[in-house]
């Protein structure tokens, strides 16, 4: 062979045994599949925030958590909700004889808005297969509440006495405490009425239950949780008016409210650097 053949032949093999094998190691890391690496090996997200609406048997609201993802199995969670509360006994009534009457609850005493604050853990139970699917995981969270409570007034007409003794007829917002002055309910007064008379009740409460996450990707969370909730407040709620015989049974019912609930969240997973 010539001289210069020679070198042909030598160049050609260092590309086949130096670029070559170059290109075969970098195609190696490119086929690797994240999904194929075991769960226990997968680079995670440090902190999770989502925005979830909250329905339960007595209520409906809007909540908010923070989330501190201490491993695969394990996330810190702090929890932030608002939700009304209302009675399970309440009826809705309209008097048909008051054209555009509003609707109104006979025997309620007190709108009522929770704000609750906890602290809880959600635990791995089952991971999402490689091709995607549902985590699942349980929930317990324990924490404050504080129940606002508002006056609810009735539109009405009642009898009135004036300062020499007479009595007449008028229109007025009244409590269900006044009950007794009341010729007919026109319907419920603005719901603005009554904020002078706000009261506060403090309480505990304690949730637990499963959560279904299903996002596609791991930096988005969409979830639906479910469970049971026990609040209570030992200076009671007062909701319903109590019309018949006090009971300790009642009583407990003024104090303690277990509740099914049901959320959907919103959010994202990330890192803070």
């Amino acid at each position: 062979m010539s001289v210069v053949a020679n070198r042909a032949v030598r160049l050609l093999l260092c590309f086949l045994l130096g670029v070559v094998p170059f290109f075969a190691s970098s195609q190696e890391i490119d086929i690797t599949d994240p999904d194929d690496v075991p769960i226990e090996e997968r680079i995670l997200y440090s902190n999770q925030s989502t925005f979830r609406l909250v329905a339960t048997t007595q209520g409906f609201g809007l909540g908010f958590n923070f989330g501190k993802i201490k491993n695969i199995y394990s996330t810190r969670i702090w929890d932030f909700e608002i939700t009304n509360l209302f009675s399970l006994k309440k009826v809705r009534l309209v008097n048909p004889y008051v054209y555009g009457g509003k609707g109104f609850v006979y025997g309620k005493l007190n709108n009522c808005l929770v704000i609750r604050a906890d602290y809880g853990e959600q635990r791995l139970i089952s991971g999402k297969p490689y091709w995607g699917g549902v985590e699942t995981r349980i929930v317990y969270q324990g924490g404050l509440s504080l129940a606002i409570l508002k006056p609810y007034y009735y539109y009405v007409l009642a009898i009135k006495t004036d300062e020499s003794g007479q009595s007449y007829e008028d229109y007025d917002y009244q409590t269900f405490d006044q009950r007794d002055q009341w010729i007919d309910i026109l319907g419920r007064a603005p719901f603005f009425e009554g904020f002078r008379g706000l009261k506060v009740s403090p309480g505990l409460h304690f949730k637990a239950g499963f959560n279904f996450e299903f996002a596609k990707s791991e930096a988005r969370v969409f979830a639906l949780e479910t469970g049971l909730l026990l609040e209570a407040y030992p200076l009671g709620v007062a909701l319903m008016a109590d019309l018949g015989e006090k009971t300790v049974w009642k009583e407990i019912q003024k104090r303690a409210f277990l509740m099914f609930y049901i959320t959907f969240s919103m959010g994202k997973r990330y890192n803070k650097y």
